[in-house]
């Protein structure tokens, strides 16, 4: 499907497109997101169908990449449903996206609470914020194991400098 990716997940305003930015000056890669992909618009961050959502954004993806060049993409392990419920992106949905390693953004919850607030206008409970990073996680580390790629977590944005696992994943 391409040369690799690297999946950047996170908790919606955990710092994802932030990094991915910065991975972008460090190597020659093309950024998708998982949100710009589906066109999505809303300020809300929950989801009808958890499971069509994941399908569609795999098709999607599968049409965008080439097998040249490497891809940053910035997705979701876990995505809260229409009830505001965490539900975990299945295995199936990672499968055959050549992911050669997966970074886990990780913010203190009161901070994603700030910037869901104000950048989206979504007040999300912070006990919901916090669910969702737990899912998250171990959804990550799920994945991460059944595909045998290393799993980067980035406590936070701030102090990313040295992007050191871009060497380590072979991704240049």
């Amino acid at each position: 499907m391409s040369k690799g990716c690297i999946f950047v997940g996170g908790v919606h305003g955990s710092g994802k497109t932030e990094l991915c930015k910065k991975i972008q000056e460090k190597i020659d890669c093309v950024y998708l997101s998982a949100s710009q992909l589906l066109k999505w618009s809303k300020k809300e961050k929950n989801v009808e169908n958890v499971q069509e959502n994941q399908r569609i954004l795999k098709e999607l993806l599968k049409k965008e990449m080439q097998d040249d060049k490497i891809y940053l993409i910035d997705g979701h392990f876990a995505l809260w449903n229409k009830e505001y419920k965490c539900e975990k992106v299945p295995l199936t949905f990672f499968e055959d996206l050549n992911i050669k390693c997966i970074l886990l953004t990780v913010e203190d919850y009161s901070v994603i609470y700030e910037r869901l607030c104000t950048r989206d206008e979504t007040n999300v409970a912070l006990k919901n914020i916090e669910d969702m990073s737990k899912i998250e996680s171990e959804q990550a580390i799920f994945i991460s194991e059944n595909l045998k790629v290393p799993l980067y977590k980035i406590v936070s944005t701030k102090e990313i400098e040295n992007i050191f696992f871009i060497q380590q994943s072979g991704l240049k």
